[in-house]
């Protein structure tokens, strides 16, 4: 979409929309989190990169920064945000329109995180090398 376009315009309607199922399924993370919705909240992100790297066989390097993954954690939770679902693959081939209304498909990556996470798959694609 942003491609072909051109434009970022499209998501000035995507993003507040999706803004609008995050903030409306808020009361909804306990429930989510029970029906097997993945956990990576800030509190488990470093567990979840500690097993990661043990699993895939990561450079010393990385397991190094084992520390640091909990420290830049530890800083983002002080923003005091909540914490809902992200949809972990938001960029424009999830996004469809479909008699004037955007449709966002493919939550197979969803997980509870912090809403910042939400766009850096989505800021990637529309802005290679960011």
């Amino acid at each position: 979409m942003v491609a072909r376009e051109r434009s970022l315009d499209r998501w000035y309607d995507v993003l507040p929309l999706y803004a609008g199922v995050q903030l409306e399924l808020a009361q909804d993370v306990d429930d989510l989190l029970a029906l097997g919705v993945p956990d990576m909240r800030l509190a488990a992100l470093p567990k979840a990169y500690e097993h990661l790297m043990d699993e895939s066989g990561a450079e010393r390097r990385f397991r190094d920064a084992a520390p640091m993954v909990a420290d830049l954690c530890d800083d983002l939770a002080t923003y005091g945000l909540p914490e809902l679902l992200q949809h972990d693959d938001l960029h424009d081939g999830q996004v469809f329109v479909r008699d004037g209304r955007h449709l966002v498909l493919d939550w197979g990556d969803a997980c509870i995180s912090h809403p910042f996470f939400t766009l850096s798959v989505t800021l990637r694609e529309c802005w290679p090398g960011a």
